[in-house]
């Protein structure tokens, strides 16, 4: 009688398992929803850094006006011009 069980299986056995296709249907979902998320990462990459941006820009205006309510001119635009004025050649 013990060896009709061996043959049997283990499910026979009262130990539960999972079959090889129940596994490869959890693999196939899973994969599916990887690939789902990766096509809606793209689009709120691409947010992110204009967020990233538009922030930046505006720390960058703030500091110049800071520079220029200090100063009471704007910070020089290129290296021909100093804080005293135009270069003099």
């Amino acid at each position: 009688m013990e060896t009709n069980n061996f043959r049997l299986g283990k499910k026979q056995l009262g130990q539960k398992a999972f079959t090889l296709i129940e596994l490869l249907v959890v693999i196939a979902i899973i994969g599916l929803l990887a690939a789902l998320i990766t096509n809606l990462a793209g689009p709120a990459a691409t947010k992110r850094k204009i967020a990233r941006v538009q922030s930046e820009l505006a720390q960058i205006e703030t500091a110049i006006e800071a520079y220029q309510a200090k100063k009471n001119f704007y910070p020089p635009n290129n290296g021909k011009m100093t804080s005293d004025g135009p270069a003099r050649p």
